[in-house]
């Protein structure tokens, strides 16, 4: 008996070749030293701290300022929160789980 029910066969999306953008302009520029790497980087390592001060700095304004000033205690909780994410933001880049080789 043939009373079984046949699905319907769905087509599936085509597949397209692509390729991976790198985030850096130049991702194969040679570095000579460890030094001339590193300072690359130093100018987003200083983001990263200094927005996490400003986020735990704006945290600790807006909470104590929040009963007695409302609009800027929230005004200062938002801006920390805002802090936070770029704090974390410049976190993601620095920790990048890239290869990195250093030399010729």
């Amino acid at each position: 008996m043939s009373d079984q029910m046949q699905l319907p066969v769905q087509k599936g999306s085509s597949v397209v070749m692509s390729s991976v953008m790198v985030d850096m302009k130049k991702p194969f520029m040679r570095v000579t030293n460890r030094w001339e790497y590193f300072e690359r980087f130093l100018p987003w390592w200083k983001q990263y701290i200094r927005y996490r001060l400003y986020a735990l700095g704006f945290a600790v304004v807006g909470i104590a300022t929040i009963f007695s000033v409302p609009i800027f205690g929230i005004l200062c909780l938002g801006a920390a929160a805002y802090y936070w994410e770029m704090h974390k933001l410049r976190k993601m880049r620095l920790e990048s789980k890239r290869t990195v080789i250093i030399g010729h």
